[in-house]
């Protein structure tokens, strides 16, 4: 039997379930300009992180477009979307020599970018976000 933990976790749930349709239905109401800035701002970090990527893919020599770099970006991403691992650990690797190996990248150098994008995209989130809270830290004293 598994213990219970008392109802004060079944509200919770139900209020983190209502938040979250309450944000969701927000997104109904929005208007045209509102769901403009909205897309605006997911191709823009998507271009990012596409770019993110193409430097990585340029460090190595692999000498791939950027348009090219940008849908293997999608196929990792969806790969480590897969929960069976953590990070995406062995589904990243294997969804960029799927990718890869057909553009003539070789196993070598596709799972190299794949380690080294399981490297630096968290880092560089990390980063930004630890300046962010610091700059936070240090304006509120």
């Amino acid at each position: 039997l598994v213990p219970s933990r008392g109802l004060g976790d079944v509200y919770k749930r139900q209020d983190y379930a209502k938040r979250i349709g309450r944000a969701f239905f927000k997104y109904l109401e929005a208007d045209g300009r509102q769901i403009s800035i909205i897309a605006g701002a997911t191709l823009l970090a998507h271009l990012c992180g596409c770019l993110v990527y193409f430097t990585i893919a340029n460090s190595l020599d692999l000498n791939i477009a950027l348009l090219s770099i940008c849908w293997i970006r999608s196929g990792i991403i969806l790969a480590t979307m897969i929960p069976v691992s953590a990070a995406g650990v062995g589904l990243r690797e294997v969804a960029a020599i799927t990718l890869l190996v057909p553009i003539g990248i070789d196993e070598a150098h596709a799972v190299g970018f794949s380690l080294l994008i399981l490297i630096v995209t968290p880092l560089s989130v990390g980063l930004i976000g630890g300046v962010a809270e610091l700059y936070r830290v240090i304006r509120s004293n």
